[in-house]
């Protein structure tokens, strides 16, 4: 229900640990800044926004990257993200 709101950033826990990537619009808005935009940003964060998206559009679209728990990192890795 939140893959359109571009609003919809990652949520933490209280451990600090990841509940929520954001939505897909969020994450692909933040790419684009990056990749179109210009926007200059760490390695880091770069990495995150590329990880960010892949679990998105997984998590959204149903498309059970991660059943083998290393498909979402496979995908990250042919990207260059990692």
């Amino acid at each position: 229900m939140k893959s359109s709101d571009k609003s919809a950033e990652p949520k933490y826990n209280r451990k600090g640990i990841i509940a929520y990537d954001g939505s897909t619009a969020y994450l692909m808005t933040k790419l684009k800044a990056v990749l179109v935009d210009g926007k200059l940003v760490s390695d880091e964060e770069y990495k995150a926004i590329i990880e960010g998206t892949i679990a998105a559009v997984d998590r959204e679209n149903s498309t059970h990257l991660n059943a083998d728990k290393v498909g979402r990192t496979e995908i990250s890795d042919r990207i260059g993200a990692i």
